[in-house]
């Protein structure tokens, strides 16, 4: 009494069973000496359902906006959208991570130049206003972006109008697709065409300049073991081997530039390899050169003198671009690209190497034609450098990207396949003895078949010549059915006009399974030249060789201690 009328909602059942909703209100009254209760009872069904009926359609909008909210994230694109100020008012989760941001929220209210892409803020607005100024779409058109960590990506980015309920522009909405792998693949092919014309000359070319080699290494050889070494011709031989050496180096380089040379990889430190090759480029130009090591930097699976010549090329293009006083900045660390990087490597550990000449800019429309190996020798400064750098590295399963911007410099970022530490085989180093057994060589090439005889004689062989397979085959049987075998064979990869060394292989393995046969050639790039035992061959040797050498190799063979050096 005096506490004012109270309250309460009951849900009650019908006779029939059905349900509904009623208000009571109790009210207590004084009359005289008496106190009576009033009571008011209100029908609030329809109220109720009313209530549930707006509970169920917010539950069902909140859930509708968290579905298209997921399948907005799962959406495998970059969406976004804009007002007509070009402000953020959304983004999915793809696109807020590109920008940097753990969720699409953190966006909002931001604009392009607060961005890590602020570099191109300026050209996104102008699209964005082209869009809302135009009420045209632009679709599927190719920009380039920079990430929040300075790398540039290609972006695949259509925009549309974005209108309300009237038709009225109110904003753009827009999407992209990162390209930067497919870009990095379109660029590999024009190059892999121009590497894969020059590979027909180029074959031709190592093979005959590797027989002439091969007759000047040989010819000094035979003069050098007949000199005592106090003679003063041996010392000036020795020099012209040293030439020859360098000479079948440049070869081989040639031949990994243009062909599908496959190369001598081994587990290394870059350490040693960056320290020699900067000393040894850089020491007459006016560049220096500093270098920042990671501390747990891991080892490359490569080859090494491709490596190191790529290396060099790549030095001695930033120093010849700059004449004045310059430093170099090498930079070497870790990484891990995932199998969706946008690199065209394959997924696993890679050494990045980051060689950097802060005040050295290219225009941007040379930077893809750093690498073009049909440029004149004027355009590249006179020798095949970066090309050559390029296709060494592609080669050992890296790759070679370069970027140029104002204020920043140039930089090439070099990606080596990273592997464990390998453990160096043991050689066991055998006193020479003379040599004593019948020989017999098939070459093309009169000249190496005279010189290769000579040689022979000089280490206690005797020999015999056959021009092609055919002959080589016909002069082996013959020697066998005498009861005077050859004890083994130095077989020539390719003949011009005839039977070649793997033809000739199949069929003397039938006729002789057992026979010790060498393969050697100019053809420093042939899969047979690498995996000569698939082929049944014995040893290898690539032409030009050394006096010792051939005496190392057939010792082995005819020892029983195969396995070329």
């Amino acid at each position: 009494y005096g506490s004012g009328p109270l309250s309460c909602e009951l849900r009650m059942r019908k006779d029939n069973g059905s349900i509904f909703w009623t208000q009571l209100i109790s009210t207590m009254q004084k009359t005289g000496q008496d106190h009576e209760v009033q009571v008011v009872i209100n029908d609030m069904t329809e109220r109720k359902l009313n209530e549930e009926a707006l509970r169920q359609s917010e539950r069902g909008a909140q859930e509708a906006k968290n579905l298209l909210k997921l399948v907005v994230d799962t959406i495998p694109v970059r969406l976004f959208w804009k007002d007509i100020q070009s402000t953020y008012l959304g983004c999915n989760m793809l696109f807020a991570r590109d920008a940097g941001y753990e969720t699409p929220e953190e966006i909002i209210g931001l604009d392009d130049y607060s961005m890590g892409w602020r570099e191109q803020a300026e050209i996104y607005r102008r699209d964005d206003f082209t869009v809302i100024n135009s009420g045209e779409p632009k679709l599927r058109y190719e920009e380039i972006q920079t990430a929040p960590d300075g790398r540039q990506r290609w972006l695949s980015t259509s925009k549309v109008p974005l209108r309300d309920a009237s038709g009225q522009i109110i904003g753009i909405l827009g999407s992209y697709e990162d390209i930067t792998r497919q870009k990095h693949m379109e660029n590999e092919l024009p190059r892999a065409e121009k590497l894969e014309s020059l590979a027909l000359l180029a074959g031709g070319i190592v093979h005959e300049f590797n027989n002439i080699l091969m007759a000047i290494m040989g010819n000094v050889s035979v003069v050098k073991e007949q000199l005592p070494p106090t003679h003063a011709a041996h010392d000036r031989m020795t020099a012209v081997e040293s030439s020859v050496l360098k000479a079948k180096k440049l070869m081989q380089g040639f031949i990994a530039f243009a062909t599908d040379s496959l190369p001598d990889k081994h587990s290394f430190s870059v350490a040693n390899l960056i320290d020699t090759y900067c000393r040894l480029t850089l020491s007459r130009t006016n560049s220096t050169y500093t270098c920042e090591l990671a501390s747990d930097l891991w080892r490359i699976e490569a080859d090494v003198g491709q490596i190191g010549q790529a290396l060099a090329s790549i030095l001695a293009y930033a120093s010849e671009a700059i004449p004045e006083k310059s430093v170099i900045r090498i930079r070497c660390e870790n990484m891990v690209i995932g199998p969706d990087g946008p690199l065209p490597l394959e997924s696993g550990n890679y050494l990045q190497v980051k060689v950097k000449v802060k005040n050295k800019v290219i225009p941007e429309e040379d930077v893809a034609r750093l690498f073009d190996p049909t440029l004149t020798s004027q355009e590249r400064g006179g020798r095949p450098g970066l090309a050559w750098a390029y296709s060494s590295i592609a080669r050992n399963d890296g790759y070679l990207a370069v970027a140029s911007s104002p204020g920043e410099g140039t930089t090439f970022t070099l990606y080596l396949p990273a592997s464990a530490p390998s453990v160096p085989d043991e050689t066991v180093e055998n006193e020479l003895n003379n040599g004593k057994g019948k020989i017999l060589i098939m070459d093309d090439d009169e000249l190496i078949c005279n010189l290769l005889g000579t040689m022979l004689q000089q280490l206690g062989y005797t020999s015999e010549t056959a021009f092609e397979g055919e002959g080589a085959l016909a002069k082996y049987m013959a020697a066998k059915q005498a009861g005077a075998p050859f004890d083994a064979v130095i077989m020539d990869l390719i003949i011009a006009d005839g039977m070649g060394g793997r033809e000739a292989m199949e069929k003397l393995l039938v006729l002789d399974p057992q026979a010790k046969v060498i393969v050697s050639s100019g053809y420093i790039n042939n899969s047979i030249m690498r995996e000569y035992q698939r082929y049944g061959f014995s040893d290898v040797m690539e032409k030009p060789y050394r006096f010792s050498q051939l005496k190392k190799t057939l010792q082995r063979i005819l020892t029983g201690k195969g396995g070329a050096l």
